[in-house]
């Protein structure tokens, strides 16, 4: 029990970080104009926002939540045809399997 809350916090306070930090990217920066967007642009910035929801989400819902952050960490590693892009990016999909592993650790413990 004790080893899921530090997981849980950890994840926590991962995602928190990776939001703040992206809201204050898109305050600084500004949203990019979507008219002037190429398709491949179009797609990372959908799997980004994949990624920004689902860590937002597993906040309440940990699974759905995981499960989205790796879903749209995958679209983005796809698209960028890359399995690690960058060195900032794999914080989320950490953070998406630190949620997933506390999620299905607690449902096992409901059982």
């Amino acid at each position: 029990m004790k080893t899921i809350k530090i997981l849980r916090w950890t994840a926590r306070i991962l995602g928190g970080l990776i939001l703040v930090l992206v809201l204050l990217f898109f305050f600084g920066e500004g949203l990019p104009e979507l008219s002037t967007l190429t398709a491949h642009e179009s797609r990372l910035l959908f799997s980004m926002l994949l990624m920004l929801i689902g860590t937002a989400f597993a906040f309440k819902w940990e699974l759905v939540g995981s499960l989205l952050i790796i879903f749209g960490y995958i679209l983005f590693a796809f698209f960028n045809q890359k399995l690690l892009p960058g060195p900032v990016l794999p914080i989320f999909l950490f953070t998406g399997i630190l949620f997933l592993i506390t999620a299905v650790k607690t449902k096992k413990m409901e059982v």
